[in-house]
Order: structure tokens, then C-alpha cells, then sequence
């Protein structure tokens, strides 16, 4: 790299030959040019005179017939532009580019890592019978048992070679095994001091069964508690139900302030059924006090499948969704002292800004089975908690012993299989534009609508338009950076 920027400035002029960077996307808007060089993610808006530059660049050319054919610029100028566009990634001098593929890009799992993040599918039982939910929880359903929890903890502490390790209860509705849960929290923390470990417990529930001895419970502990809500009462209630159709919003808000009063904080995780209802949601949340909550838009999973149509045109209109209450966002942050900070939307903002890729799911290939693991109400084990709900992908069971967790994961051919899945190896991902934004997104998704983990995400046109959107607002908004959570 070094060497290359030494030619820049040292070399004979007449010795550089500049091209541009190959699939290198350019985008004018007004006087404006947005810029994209897919494969290192890196990006710039620029006026429309300096794209010119690029433009010319159809095929390779030496530095002295550029110099000719743009005569707007001086030699010094085009030479520091050059530069800048060098180390953008947009061009490439003499064959070379500023950037390692392999540095930035690295091949993935070598060397090999263990999961830290683990969710236990603590039933399949549920009190309510939401629209949506991918786990078509509903009834009694299973329930796992404290005996199964104790060896999947015991197995974890004592194979795991980490020293953290994250647990999550999902469900159906955890809290119906309440008691259960009670004793699996104290038993961990139990064993990570023998194995000198730290233990960190989280739940995702609906929030209709907290009361005052687990929200207790849960501040002596330390647990992360998320309630599933999914803005103001008509919002929610049109798909958070019982299962003889009835709202469940007043009893969730009603055991939400209950929480609060006993000085537990509680996160929200909503799902959004219709994109005009970001802006909705969020204008509930924040008139509530609540200036950090997640929204997830509805996917094509379990019972959604049956209740709502998923055209592949849907993604767009959901980012555009997502892009207002963005604009909302931005107003509230700028007269509110507390400013707000919305999971996704703070990673979308900081992959913009970083070529670090922090969230497990929008990594190619994703976290499943290295970042973390789930496991079902029998000790089945599964790459990803999306999948303990349906069986597919189960890559083991706690119970087979002839092996330890880390072998598992390295010997899996379910695994192996999820992991190969690559932006390289799906046609339309190997040659988007915003590959190295998006990772390709959820394989999960991509299976149970194409019948096949080989296929781009359903709601690749959400990723498309959002990225090239957050673009041009964060050229207008620097502001925009407040998002990410960060000073």
C-alpha cells in the first residue's frame, strides 16, 4: 500500500496508469454523485464534476491522457483527486488498489471460534396467539425441564472456551415456566464461579405474566429483560392477541409500568406488520419516555405466512417506512437532550462509517453456529434460534456425548453447510452493490421462502434502497451519527 501511494506522489507522471475500480457504482442526484465501490464498502458523495473523473475512466488510462481529456482540472488537482478516489477504493494505480480483500474481508473461521451467545427455545407454550410469530407458539406446547437446562449449562461452562457467555430465554412465552427458570438462573451462576466464568441471563417475553416476584428476581440478578410491544395500543392489538382474539396491550403496558415502578428497566422489540407504522411506533415510544426499542419488520416466517402476502417488492416499502422515522428521529434528536438511539438503524448508520461488522446477522457469512447457538425444549441443538421452531438445520442434541461442543461445531456438516453460505456464492449478491453493507442477510428467510439458503434475503430491496438512502442523508445530516448510540 505504501508503495502504491509512493507512486503517486514520486513516479513520473507519464509512468501512472489509473482505472477505475471494477463493478464501481455511480449514482447522480442533482448536482450530487453518489459513489460505491461494492466490494471494499466504501463510499463517498461528491458534486457531479468530480465523478467526471471517474466517468472517463471506461477503460484504463495513463495519468498524461486524462490530464488532456479533462481540462477543467489541473494537473495537481486531478492528481489529488486521483488520491483521494485511490483510497476510497474507486480506483486502482498501475493494477493496484489501496485495499486486501483478505484483510478486509477475512476468510471466515480461521482460525476457528466457539459461540458466546446462547438461546434456550424454553417452550413451545404460549398465552398468546400473535399473528406473526415465527414459532407458531400457541397452548400448552413443550416445556423444557431443569434436569435439560442443568446439562446444557453444565456443558457449556465446562467446553466453551470462553469466558463469558451470554443465555437468552425464548419461547412461546417464557414466563409459563417461571419456576423452572428461577432455578436454571441460580444453577448458572453457580457453575460459571466453579468454572470461573462470567454468566449474563436475558429473556425475550410478551410481558403479560411479570409480577413483582420475578421482576425482583430479576434485578437481584442482573437480567436483561425484553418485552415484545408493538407501539400504542391500536398498533399492537392487531396482532399481539389471546387466543380468543382480545388485545393484549393493556395488560403488557400495564405490567410494563409495574417494572418501572420497581426500578427495572425493560427493553422493547416490536414488529412492524405495514411500513407506514415506523413512524407511528416511534411516536409512541417516545412519547413514553422510551428512547431505545427495536422494530423488525414482518417476515415471511411460521404463522406470518398464512396472514400476510410477501411480495418481493414489500422491502422497498418497508425502508422507505424505516427512512421516515429516520427523518423523525432526527428532528426528535435535535431538540430532545436525551437523544434516541433505534437497534437496527444504529448498525445500518455505523457500517457506513466502519468496515468493522459487529452484528452477527448482517455478516457473510452470518454468526450461526460460530456467534451462537440454540437449543430446544429435549437438548436439540440448532446453528441459530430462528431454527428451533421448525427442526430444520438441528446439527445435534446436548445428549450426544461423543463429542464436545466446540467438536460439534467444527465437525457439523449442517453447520459447515449454513457457513458456505457466502455473498460470493449467491448470484444475485456476488455482483449487488451492497454486498459488503447487507452480508446477504438472513439464510433462515432465504430458505423457507426460496427453498433454498443459495438465494438472496426476501427483503433484499429493504437493504438496497435503505443503504443508498442513510448515504445521501448522512452527506445532508452528519448528525445522522447520533443513531449509532455513540458520542
Amino acid at each position: 500500500m505504501e508503495t502504491v501511494e509512493k507512486r503517486m506522489s514520486d513516479d513520473p507522471l507519464s509512468s501512472i496508469l489509473v482505472s477505475r475500480s471494477q463493478d464501481l457504482s455511480i449514482t447522480h442526484r442533482g448536482r450530487k454523485t453518489l459513489l460505491v465501490d461494492p466490494e471494499s464498502a466504501s463510499w463517498a458523495v461528491v458534486p457531479k464534476e468530480y465523478a467526471a473523473v471517474l466517468e472517463a475512466l471506461r477503460r484504463p488510462l495513463p495519468f498524461p491522457v486524462m490530464t488532456r481529456r479533462l481540462r477543467d482540472f489541473s494537473e495537481d488537482s486531478l492528481k489529488d483527486l486521483l488520491a483521494r478516489f485511490f483510497q476510497h477504493g474507486m480506483v486502482r494505480i498501475n493494477g493496484e488498489g489501496f485495499f486486501d480483500k483478505q484483510e478486509l474481508w477475512p476468510i471466515p473461521d480461521d482460525p476457528p471460534y466457539y459461540p458466546f451467545s446462547v438461546y434456550l427455545h424454553s417452550t413451545d407454550a404460549c398465552n398468546f396467539r400473535c399473528k406473526y410469530c415465527y414459532a407458531e407458539a400457541e397452548g400448552k406446547g413443550k416445556r423444557m425441564t431443569f434436569e435439560t437446562a442443568k446439562d446444557i449449562l453444565d456443558r457449556l461452562l465446562r467446553e466453551l472456551p470462553g469466558e463469558f457467555l451470554s443465555v437468552e430465554f425464548h419461547g412461546g412465552e417464557p414466563l409459563l415456566i417461571k419456576k423452572t427458570i428461577y432455578r436454571i438462573v441460580e444453577y448458572g451462576f453457580a457453575q460459571a464461579r466453579k468454572w470461573k466464568k462470567q454468566i449474563k441471563f436475558r429473556m425475550q417475553t410478551n410481558g403479560s405474566l411479570l409480577d413483582e416476584e420475578f421482576i425482583s428476581f430479576a434485578k437481584k440478578h442482573r437480567m436483561e429483560i425484553g418485552v415484545s410491544l408493538d407501539g400504542g395500543p391500536a398498533l399492537h392489538d392487531e396482532n399481539r392477541i389471546y387466543p380468543n382474539g382480545k388485545g393484549t396491550f393493556e395488560k403488557v403496558w400495564e405490567k410494563v409500568k409495574l417494572a418501572r415502578s420497581m426500578g427495572l428497566r425493560v427493553g422493547f422489540l416490536g414488529v412492524i406488520d405495514s411500513p407506514e407504522n415506523y413512524v407511528k411506533a416511534f411516536e409512541f415510544f417516545t412519547s413514553r419516555g422510551v428512547f431505545r426499542f427495536k422494530l423488525n419488520y414482518n417476515s415471511p416466517l411460521g404463522r406470518a405466512t398464512d396472514n400476510f402476502e410477501f411480495p418481493e417488492s414489500l422491502g422497498e416499502r418497508y425502508a422507505r417506512g424505516l427512512l421516515g422515522m429516520v427523518d423523525l428521529a432526527l428532528e426528535f434528536n435535535t431538540a430532545s437532550p436525551v437523544p434516541c438511539w433505534v437497534p437496527d438503524v444504529n448498525f445500518f448508520v455505523e457500517y457506513l462509517q466502519s468496515k468493522e461488522r459487529r452484528y452477527m446477522c448482517m455478516r457473510s457469512p452470518c454468526g450461526v453456529g460460530r456467534s451462537l447457538l440454540a437449543f430446544g425444549c429435549r437438548g436439540e441443538i440448532y446453528p441459530c434460534e430462528e431454527m428451533s421452531s421448525t427442526g430444520n438445520f438441528q446439527c445435534g442434541n446436548i445428549y450426544d456425548e461423543d463429542m464436545t461442543i466446540p467438536e460439534m461445531v467444527d465437525s457439523s456438516t449442517v453447520i459447515s453447510e449454513l457457513r458456505s453460505r457466502r455473498i460470493e456464492k449467491i448470484p444475485k449478491c456476488s455482483v449487488c452493490t451492497w454486498r459488503r453493507f447487507c452480508g446477504g442477510r438472513c439464510l433462515n428467510k432465504s430458505f423457507h421462502y426460496y427453498g433454498t439458503i443459495m438465494r438472496e434475503d426476501p427483503m433484499c430491496s429493504f437493504y438496497s434502497t435503505l443503504f443508498e438512502e442513510l448515504m445521501w442523508k448522512m452527506d445532508e445530516h452528519s448528525d445522522l451519527a447520533r443513531l449509532t448510540g455513540r458520542p
